[in-house]
């Protein structure tokens, strides 16, 4: 008796899975560009661009690849076909035999894909059309290839609080179409932006303390989502660098060549000033050479800082720092330049107070000096209108004893005051001494 083949007496179900596994060894070891139940053929096809093919079981171990209808061929449909291909995703889905006529059978029609499934073989479709299609209207894809992923760009990844801000998410320029999401990786923000390009930008307007964080794109085609990196938006509070000014009310400040100097004991005024948008901002003096630091609120967006009385320890460099808190956050400015605080002894004041004493001991010297000299020009005009008016008497009117008389008292006259000048002189010479 003549055996029978073994595989003629193989049924139902254990010939279906004795197929399936001889179609699994066979694409294990088929040299041909495909990948699972579908691969990319036709002209102008590359390996991620073709007509649209799958396989089907002719006989045992004999297989056969057919063509699929564009009957509702759609980007979904195609979809799976690129992730099946391990292709990236679905550009393009394209009918009418895009890629050439191909031949055999056209196993399918109508797919309906959702385009999450992993193949082709298992989205609902039509199977063995025989009539109402033929391989003018043989089914098509383009693959990117790669994976579009998206691209998150800030002009700046700090920026000032209340300022606009401007935050484009973007894809390969072979990517066009699809659905653009800016969201926070932690919260509830999320703006979402279709668009028919590559790109698009989100523009968040007075931006505060709740923009702060880590932003995320993701970019929809189809079903497929793809995300971007991180990147980190910081909301700050520029400040302007403040000015410092030096007054003097009372006219003791001359501008030197080192910095501001300051009469000791005159009064002097540092104003510390800002343009700011805050108006609740302090000030704080700073004084360099020790630790001296004075603080006051801003008034219209300045403080002024007094020193009634001016003395060496206020010798030094001086600067402003601004300083403001929103939202619990505190900001500082960066320091003005120095203003150099140079304090002078007082010369003027010496000099008002010296020169009345000095003036008062010479007045005093000269009077010393005058008096005696005044005396003794007194004594010898004396003798002198005496003598003279004794020598102007006629002499007829006068007797030889007369004229004696007089002539000796006139000469005792003189000795006696010569006796006075001496003495004077030798007082005024004690004096001296």
């Amino acid at each position: 008796m003549k055996q029978q083949p073994f595989f003629s007496v193989m049924e139902g179900r254990g010939k279906r899975a004795l197929h399936f596994l001889i179609l699994a060894a066979y694409l294990v070891v088929s040299p041909s560009p495909s990948a699972g139940w579908s691969r990319l053929a036709g002209n102008g096809a590359t390996r991620c661009s073709g007509r649209v093919e799958v396989i089907y079981i002719v006989s045992d171990f004999v297989y056969s690849w057919g063509t699929v209808c564009d009957d509702g061929w759609d980007l979904k449909d195609a979809e799976v076909v690129c992730r099946e291909q391990s292709c990236g995703i679905a550009l393009e889905a394209l009918g009418s035999a895009y890629f050439g006529q191909g031949t055999g059978k056209i196993l399918r029609s109508n797919v309906d894909c959702s385009g999450s499934e992993a193949s082709i073989d298992v989205c609902r479709y039509r199977s063995y059309i025989k009539d109402n299609c033929t391989h003018g209207r043989d089914a098509g894809v383009v693959c990117s290839e790669t994976l579009p992923d998206p691209t998150l760009s800030l002009y700046s990844n700090e920026v000032t609080w209340g300022q606009d801000v401007s935050i484009t998410c973007s894809v390969s320029d072979k990517f066009s179409g699809g659905t653009f999401i800016l969201q926070k990786t932690s919260g509830s923000f999320s703006h979402t932006q279709p668009s028919s390009t590559s790109s698009v930008t989100f523009n968040l307007h007075n931006v505060n303390f709740d923009h702060d964080g880590l932003y995320q794109c993701q970019y929809m085609k189809t079903s497929r989502r793809f995300s971007s990196s991180s990147v980190r938006l910081t909301v700050t509070v520029r400040l302007q660098t403040p000015s410092i000014s030096l007054t003097s009310p009372s006219a003791g400040l001359v501008w030197g060549p080192e910095g501001a100097e300051i009469t000791r004991g005159y009064s002097f005024v540092l104003t510390c000033s800002v343009n700011s948008r805050f108006s609740s901002g302090r000030f704080f003096l700073i004084f360099s050479d020790s630790n001296i630091t004075d603080s006051k609120p801003a008034v219209n967006n300045s403080a002024s800082f007094s020193f009634p009385v001016a003395e060496y320890e206020h010798q030094g460099n001086y600067s402003c720092v601004y300083e403001v808190t929103v939202s619990t956050r505190t900001f500082n400015s960066t320091a003005t330049a120095p203003i150099t605080v140079i304090i002078k002894f007082p010369w003027m004041l010496l000099v008002s107070s010296v020169v009345p004493v000095v003036l008062l001991l010479l007045l005093v010297s000269l009077v010393v000096l005058l008096v005696p000299r005044r005396r003794r020009q007194t004594q010898q005009a004396h003798i002198h209108t005496t003598v003279t008016l004794k020598s102007c008497n006629e002499e007829d009117d006068i007797s030889d004893e007369e004229r004696i008389y007089m002539n000796v008292e006139t000469l005792n006259t003189y000795r006696n005051f010569t006796k006075q000048l001496e003495g004077a002189e030798r007082e005024e010479t004690e004096e001296k001494r």
